[in-house]
């Protein structure tokens, strides 16, 4: 990553918004990888040990539950555990910088709720949140489950298991939080794409719908992507490293556009 890469980036996101606009983020693994928390692909990732791999399945949950849930015990200790990284810390302070006359949406594929902690108040989870509950049999929201579980699986007051609000392999992502971020995609002025490999859908065709409709889309990413061929801008770089830098150029531009 050169300065002068990263100022001509900050300088052509603060051209292409106005009155309106839009800033889209899509975030993945990636970036929660930067905290501590484990990927599910690559080096060290989660789909890499098979009884985790069959523990995120929809069919595992229905057919042994409390071998599922001891599993993803493991999961919710590593949650309790992290904070946020500089990098979801500059996308709130992104969020903060333009309000109250512009948008910014972020997008995820985390279930880890980091946005929502280092305060990001408009958050599309595709694959939904890890410390968000409900019944199975019921549909009843659980909002808290203690750490420690003294029984597995967790049961409802009607006996019925309660799960995690998380996409598992073998389900789908909802339909409405999906047309969300579509048409998130398609208004977007600017969209940042932050820590993700694009393998997984349809996640991995928003960055395509935001090119069609002529936004200006960045990528920040460790490694090449289909994407890095496409973006605008293309950084080899961690999040942490680069979003406070970007965030803190463009708020100098912002003030210099807000004052002429």
């Amino acid at each position: 990553m050169s300065e002068s890469q990263l100022e001509l980036c900050a300088r052509a996101i603060a051209e292409r918004l106005g009155p309106e606009s839009a800033v889209v983020v899509l975030t993945g693994a990636g970036l929660s990888a930067e905290t501590g928390l484990p990927t599910f692909r690559g080096a060290g990732g989660l789909l890499n040990a098979p009884e985790l791999l069959e523990a995120f399945t929809a069919d595992l949950l229905q057919r042994a539950p409390r071998l599922w849930w001891e599993v993803f015990q493991r999961l919710r200790e590593l949650l309790s555990e992290v904070r946020p990284s500089p990098a979801h810390i500059a996308l709130s302070d992104l969020e903060a910088l333009l309000r109250p006359h512009l948008r910014l949406v972020i997008i995820t594929q985390n279930v880890d709720g980091l946005h929502q902690a280092a305060g990001n108040r408009r958050v599309l989870e595709l694959h939904g949140s890890a410390r968000r509950y409900y019944c199975t049999c019921c549909g009843r929201a659980h909002s808290f489950l203690p750490e420690h579980l003294v029984e597995l699986p967790p049961r409802c007051a009607c006996g019925g298991v309660i799960r995690p609000a998380v996409v598992l392999f073998g389900e789908v992502t909802p339909e409405e939080v999906w047309q969300e971020a579509y048409a998130a995609a398609q208004r977007a002025s600017v969209m940042l794409v932050v820590g993700t490999s694009l393998q997984v859908e349809p996640a991995a065709s928003l960055p395509a719908v935001a090119l069609y409709n002529r936004a200006l889309v960045i990528e920040i990413n460790p490694e090449t992507t289909p994407l890095s061929g496409a973006a605008r801008f293309s950084f080899r770089a961690f999040a942490s490293h680069l979003l406070p830098l970007l965030v803190e150029r463009l708020r100098g531009l912002l003030r210099q556009k807000m004052a002429s």
